[in-house]
């Protein structure tokens, strides 16, 4: 039997407590992409290819007391955060099983933890919100994400020492640079925990997988997602578009998130 955490709020905790504790460790965002990339098909934003499908397959297979695994199963079967519909975070039944079916065998023992809760709670709990991204920033993270991230959005947010740059789309293609660039960075404080939001799509949790199999690094990598393209005021997922929020939401949200 499969214990699904629906709730955002659980899951949010449960990456802080992993990061207080200075677990090595991630939170991975498994969704219907990275499942197309693991069986050989396309995604949306990154073509498919054999040596993503196999290094797919390594990522779901990770397992740990610091590894959060997720998978996007949000459904009146399997739960529901209220305010959730469909596109907005929740699938029908159907493919919320046909979700679960494919990938079973990478969670077996394991709980499965919401993959948008901080989408959602950036939504309907601001100050819950705030209050996590201001623990994320005080432990100044390193930025591995889309190159064209406003510099204004990177120091509210992160105020971190680097923002490694990946591209908007295809971003496997310079996977082997990235990787380079994010482990000269985390040599500088080898020694110390460090903190990684990652912002670069489905190949972000295959990054995520080669970071944590170099055992010399302490490191929890925070996978941020789409919610960070709405902040930027980009309309790149059809969820976006369907949830209406007040002018200025985002930029008082993160102006609120950067007075310490």
């Amino acid at each position: 039997m499969i214990e699904f955490i629906s709730d955002s709020y659980e899951t949010l905790n449960k990456i802080r407590e992993t990061i207080e504790k200075q677990l090595t460790g991630a939170y991975l965002r498994f969704g219907d992409g990275d499942v197309i990339l693991r069986e050989g098909g396309n995604d949306s934003i990154q073509r498919g290819n054999p040596k993503i499908a196999e290094e797919m397959k390594e990522t779901f297979s990770l397992s740990g007391d610091g590894i959060i695994k997720c998978l996007h199963l949000h459904s009146d079967k399997f739960g529901c955060m209220p305010k959730m519909a469909p596109i907005v975070h929740k699938w029908d039944d159907g493919f919320a099983e046909y979700m679960l079916n494919c990938s079973i065998k990478y969670f077996e023992n394991e709980k499965i933890y919401s993959p948008v809760a901080l989408h959602y709670l950036g939504i309907y709990d601001k100050e819950f919100t705030i209050d996590f991204l201001r623990f994320i920033r005080k432990h100044k993270p390193i930025l591995v994400g889309n190159q064209n991230i406003p510099p204004d959005v990177v120091y509210k947010l992160f105020n971190g020492p680097a923002h490694i740059k990946t591209p908007a789309t295809h971003s496997f293609n310079e996977i082997d640079r990235i990787e380079n660039e994010t482990l000269q960075e985390l040599d500088k404080h080898v020694n110390d925990y460090q903190v990684i939001v990652m912002a670069m799509g489905c190949s972000g949790r295959v990054l995520s997988k080669r970071i944590l199999k170099k055992e010399k690094y302490k490191v929890f990598i925070f996978d941020f997602g789409s919610l960070l393209d709405f902040m930027c005021g980009w309309n790149t997922r059809a969820w976006i578009g369907l949830t209406r929020v007040p002018p200025n939401f985002f930029e008082d949200m993160m102006y609120e998130i950067s007075r310490e």
